[in-house]
């Protein structure tokens, strides 16, 4: 259905390529430079240390195209 919300799992390597926007005031949660630099070096060292058979695993993220 158009509109139908769907979560996906992504691995890093899905993600490559794209570009994220980050508010700086998120539910409750202000994010700050250094919190957004620290989870990016975090996702990149595992990205570049982790075995095939393990995952990175958030707490759900909502991502969506700007402007929709």
């Amino acid at each position: 259905m158009p509109g139908e919300n769907t979560v996906d799992l992504k691995s890093i390597a899905d993600l490559k390529g794209f570009n994220f926007l980050v508010p700086q005031y998120q539910r409750g949660y202000r994010w700050t430079k250094t919190q957004v630099r620290a989870l990016l070096e975090d996702l990149l060292y595992f990205h570049d240390t982790a075995s095939k058979d393990t995952f990175y695993c958030l707490q759900p993220v909502l991502v969506k195209p700007l402007g929709s």
